[in-house]
């Protein structure tokens, strides 16, 4: 396993294709939508808060979920490797 691995890593691409939403695409974090309480700074109203439950998304653009894949607080991106440390 070790040895497919040096050789796959040899024979990659060096500059390899991300998906455009993805560290290192053109698209990531260009428009992050700003959180509710930037939108409403006298506090969400309820209706507001029942509508956006549960759509939170990842920096991958999933659907966060708890327990499974849950909202990443700070991430550490390596732009030259296109990769979420």
């Amino acid at each position: 396993v070790r040895e497919a691995a040096e050789l796959l890593e040899r024979k990659a691409h060096p500059d390899p294709y991300v998906a455009s939403y993805m560290p290192g695409g053109s698209l990531f974090m260009r428009h992050p939508s700003f959180p509710l309480e930037i939108c409403y700074p006298n506090g969400v109203p309820a209706k507001v808060q029942k509508e956006m439950k549960g759509l939170e998304l990842n920096l991958d653009m999933t659907y966060a979920q708890p327990g499974k894949k849950s909202k990443a607080g700070n991430v550490l991106v390596d732009f030259s490797r296109k990769k979420m440390l």
